[in-house]
């Protein structure tokens, strides 16, 4: 297998059935995609409560600093 220029060699030496994973082994994708949730809901209510303006001076400003 190549991989960012390099050859790698993966040995595989068990393949598991499917299964619900436990807990512990599903833990950070449930946190992750809670948080996930949680965030797209907040910006949805701070779109509704404001309104996005953009000053193109200062963006075009940043954009020139960055480019440079």
């Amino acid at each position: 297998m190549e991989y960012a220029g390099q050859i790698h060699l993966i040995w595989i030496k068990d393949i598991e059935k499917p299964r619900e994973k436990k807990l512990n082994e599903a833990k950070g994708a449930v946190i992750s995609d809670y948080q996930g949730e949680l965030e797209k809901i907040w910006l949805e209510k701070l779109r509704k409560k404001y309104t996005v303006r953009i000053d193109n001076a200062v963006l075009n400003e940043i954009y020139a600093e960055l480019v440079n």
